[in-house]
């Protein structure tokens, strides 16, 4: 055997990984509220994410116009697709309600 097969074969066996749960679920009328007011920030995102994109709407058209260089359209699009999956991400953590 080499010597690296004879250092493998002395290391301890892995431990298995179990989930232990520390905390007990919220109660519902704390998730209740809490769920709501994450809902309510998913719409204020998503409106300020289609005003930015109306705005860069309009600069795009400007700066068409002018002949100028196009930018700040991706960052409204990387913002709507951050909340997307911000909300994915809520909804596989909190539990439903």
């Amino acid at each position: 055997m080499s010597r690296a097969a004879t250092g493998l074969a002395s290391m301890p066996p892995t431990p298995t990984l179990t989930t232990t749960v520390h905390a007990e679920p919220l109660p519902a009328n704390v998730l209740s509220p809490l769920t709501q007011l994450l809902g309510y920030l998913a719409w204020c995102v998503l409106v300020l994410c289609i005003a930015r994109t109306i705005w860069v709407g309009g600069l795009l058209w400007i700066r068409l116009y002018r002949e100028e260089s196009l930018e700040g359209l991706a960052g409204a699009l990387l913002g709507a697709a951050l909340l997307g999956m911000a909300s994915s991400l809520a909804l596989a953590v909190l539990p439903p309600t």
